[in-house]
């Protein structure tokens, strides 16, 4: 089975010259189904770009990145915007809800875009909502009405509510206090253990990071150290592996 992810030898670069930087730098790396990596390292080190990368939201200077066994190059626009929304969730860390929607419609968009619409979408949207800890007393109100915190579970919502076999999460407890950042975490690892839900996390949170199964750790755009790896491949396996900290 192809991994769900995979990238070969994949360089990003903005500008040129002397005043060009270069965000990502020869990264391979590859994530089966059912595998949580957390990727780490202090901010600028290219971790959101990673994501991004992944999402197709930016084009490599070099490489090649494939998504459910989809070479991102090769498709059209169209194509891409189809995988995305049928097989992807992102919990952007600047959020990106849509100013002009409700929270509700801020989740419920997408599910109509996949089909799903009416008394289902609805159902769907509610209970997602729940899930993330989303008052419904807040459901009718816009992002600008809303904390930090809150559109941030808000924003975690909408990326599930498609309920796609790819998330990727870029700080997604960078705006919660402690206790409701536990929470996202633990939502992320039962949605992992029980959907099979590939998660690809961005953190330089230490804590946060022990919810991978494996962890990638980035330096100036490098992969500098990988630990933690998975004993068998659950995709190879037929299983998800139950989560193992350090030392355990």
């Amino acid at each position: 089975m192809s991994p769900v992810v995979q990238l070969e030898s994949v360089t990003k670069e903005y500008g040129s010259g002397a005043s060009g930087a270069r965000a990502v730098a020869d990264v391979s790396l590859s994530v089966a189904e059912g595998e949580f990596v957390s990727v780490m390292g202090p901010r600028g080190c290219g971790k959101s770009t990673l994501l991004n990368l992944i999402a197709g939201l930016e084009v490599p200077t070099s490489g090649r990145v494939l998504v459910c066994g989809e070479d991102l190059s090769r498709l059209s626009d169209k194509a891409l915007s189809d995988l995305r929304l049928r097989y992807l969730g992102f919990i952007f860390q600047s959020f990106n809800l849509l100013p002009r929607l409700t929270v509700e419609q801020n989740v419920s968009w997408r599910l109509g875009l996949i089909g799903v619409s009416g008394r289902p979408a609805r159902d769907r949207t509610a209970a997602v909502l729940e899930r993330m800890g989303v008052p419904p007393s807040t459901w009718a109100r816009y992002p600008s009405e809303l904390s930090g915190g809150e559109q941030q579970r808000v924003a975690a919502a909408r990326a599930l509510a498609t309920e796609p076999k790819l998330l990727l999460a870029d700080e997604p407890t960078g705006n919660l206090d402690s206790a409701s950042g536990r929470t996202m975490l633990d939502l992320l690892r039962s949605l992992n253990l029980q959907r099979r839900m590939s998660v690809v996390m961005a953190t330089h949170d230490s804590f946060a990071g022990t919810y991978g199964h494996r962890t990638i750790r980035l330096k100036d755009g490098r992969i500098v150290r990988e630990a933690g790896e998975m004993e068998r491949s659950p995709a190879a396996e037929g299983q998800v592996l139950p989560f193992r900290r350090r030392g355990e």
